[in-house]
């Protein structure tokens, strides 16, 4: 009997331990599923790319805003400028809860490319920091439109596609305004210069009137030379030679 004990126990002890074995292989591990969060949804290497580009960008658009709101010399640009701090710090906040809920940690500060390219507007003031800042946000939002336009058709999340449409209007919104800054920065930089050349022209004028005035003047001087010139020292005298000859 005894030995039967021995022979049997461990026999049960062996299948035991296998079928615990068997159902816990069988199971998810849930608890490092949710460690992770990206068990559900696993972005693509475009998805992901765009969302730190897009994450880049809007920090700079806001540093960029509020270096025009205080070195900008227009009203247009210090408008634009708040309208760029306002708009990208709402979209920022919304994209890093879209990356936070699919296990993505986004950056927040600028990068180097981003930085060395603020460092080149800080140096700026008035009319010359206008000037590079329309130029730069005209040619800056129709990058972001193309790159938010493809987004919004090839993204792979649907949260990443909505994200990207939902911007769009807000961009072309700032493209609009800084396309609007420009042509009024070109208009009240054309008004003085072509008064300026207006008066250049009417003074053009009138030194060609007094120039034309002159000449005329100065042959009308030349008909009454002759009559006076014979009585200057050292011309030839035409009364004495022809005084001897008459009376001859």
């Amino acid at each position: 009997m005894k030995k039967l004990l021995v022979i049997v126990l461990p026999l049960a002890l062996a299948v035991g331990c296998a079928h615990h074995r068997d159902a816990n292989m069988g199971s998810p591990d849930t608890g490092t599923a949710a460690q992770t969060g990206k068990s559900s949804s696993q972005l693509s290497s475009y998805d992901m790319r765009f969302i730190k580009e897009a994450s880049q960008g809007g920090l700079a658009e806001v540093q960029m805003g509020q270096i025009a709101s205080q070195n900008g010399e227009s009203q247009a640009v210090k408008a634009l400028g708040q309208k760029l701090v306002q708009d990208h710090t709402a979209a920022n906040s919304e994209l890093s809860q879209i990356a936070a809920s699919k296990g993505v940690d986004l950056p927040k500060d600028l990068d180097t490319k981003h930085q060395k390219e603020l460092e080149h507007f800080t140096a700026a003031k008035g009319g010359d920091f206008d000037r590079m800042f329309q130029k730069h946000a005209i040619a800056d939002h129709q990058k972001d439109i193309r790159k938010f336009q493809e987004a919004a058709e090839k993204a792979s999340d649907p949260e990443i596609r909505a994200f990207a449409q939902k911007q769009l209007p807000i961009l072309q919104q700032h493209l609009s305004m800084a396309k609007e800054a420009a042509v009024g920065n070109a208009s009240g930089a054309v008004s003085p210069n072509s008064g300026s050349s207006s008066s250049t022209s009417g003074s053009s004028s009138s030194t060609s009137g007094s120039s034309n005035f002159d000449p005329s003047t100065s042959r009308g001087s030349q008909q009454t030379v002759p009559p006076t010139s014979g009585n200057q020292p050292g011309s030839p005298s035409t009364t004495p030679s022809t005084s001897p000859s008459s009376g001859q």
